[in-house]
């Protein structure tokens, strides 16, 4: 009969349309949920939906602050719209560095970005305190190459190592933050570190020696004659500049020593005075003022970033 045929093409229709709709919501779907995994760990999306409280602590996350030096006079001077293109330009590439590294973006405030790795995903402590400090090598490089409208931007930032508590605030927008002391000494480890610089706790530079992955080139803070600076709320404080990393595979390096040194790697003249473990940290905190200093190549600018030069090298 007749009515079949049209019934068919009815139903065939139908089917396709069904489909189509069903297609679309999971892809809705997937998008909040890409949204949402980007805003908070994928840990504490599932209790939230679970309806947990979520509240965890950690006794050794790393947590990363950065600042745009001169950022009130910019914001001041340039035209609205393209300040806020430059702040989406700097902090997009921080983004894809957070996923490529594995860490967590806390918040952005003004100009301040907060990164942290976090015990929640059980990542505190030494595994912590390298994908922050990789994170943190790799921002800095890329602000060394920035440029928008020929206008160079400069950054310090800072890294602190301690017990933190992890948490979601509110419910109507709800919001992932992180509380402690170890913020507030992050935040000074930022406020009193220099032009282009990553100043770290003597904690951070610490799990970072203890690395078994990575050698962290680093560099005891003075300050003329005095070993430290002063901190509001912790008084006078060892702290250690991150200047390059390298993986601690010495006979991956040496298959590639041209490449290595071409890109800045430390050259094997200068491997001795290398402070790749605790010893040789804990050492140098008791080193007389001719203390040792590492040497480094060439500069960043224009070349690969510290976790390019890695891959290059393994």
């Amino acid at each position: 009969p007749e009515w079949k045929y049209w019934g068919s093409i009815c139903v065939v229709f139908g089917s396709l349309l069904a489909t189509h709709v069903l297609v679309m919501v999971l892809v809705a779907k997937t998008d909040h949920e890409i949204l949402l995994y980007r805003m908070m760990p994928r840990d504490v999306i599932r209790r939230l939906q679970m309806g947990e409280t979520v509240v965890e602590t950690s006794t050794n996350a790393t947590i990363f602050f950065s600042h745009i030096i001169g950022f009130k006079t910019m914001s001041g001077q340039m035209d609205p719209r393209n300040f806020m293109v430059m702040l989406n330009q700097i902090y997009g590439e921080f983004d894809k560095l957070v996923i490529r590294h594995r860490v967590n973006k806390v918040e952005t405030i003004g100009d301040a970005y907060i990164v942290t790795c976090n015990g929640i995903e059980k990542n505190s402590g030494r595994d912590a305190s390298e994908r922050v400090a990789l994170f943190a090598l790799d921002a800095m490089a890329f602000v060394k190459q920035y440029r928008y409208n020929d206008m160079r931007v400069f950054i310090r930032s800072g890294l602190a190592t301690g017990p933190v508590v992890f948490g979601v605030v509110g419910a109507a927008v709800p919001k992932y933050t992180i509380f402690g002391d170890t913020v507030n000494y992050a935040s000074r480890m930022e406020s009193t570190s220099k032009s282009m610089k990553i100043q770290c706790s003597e904690k951070t530079a610490e799990l970072l020696h203890d690395s078994d992955d990575y050698d962290f080139s680093t560099e005891m803070r003075r300050e003329g004659d005095e070993r430290g600076i002063e901190v509001k709320g912790k008084g006078l404080v060892q702290t250690w500049w991150i200047r390059d990393v390298r993986r601690s595979d010495e006979s991956g390096m040496e298959g590639n020593a041209s490449e290595s040194s071409r890109k800045g790697f430390l050259r094997s003249s200068h491997r001795q005075n290398y402070l790749p473990r605790s010893a040789s940290f804990r050492a140098s905190l008791n080193a007389s003022t001719d203390e040792r200093k590492v040497s480094f190549g060439a500069s960043l600018s224009g070349e690969a970033t510290p976790s390019e030069r890695i891959a290059d090298a393994v």
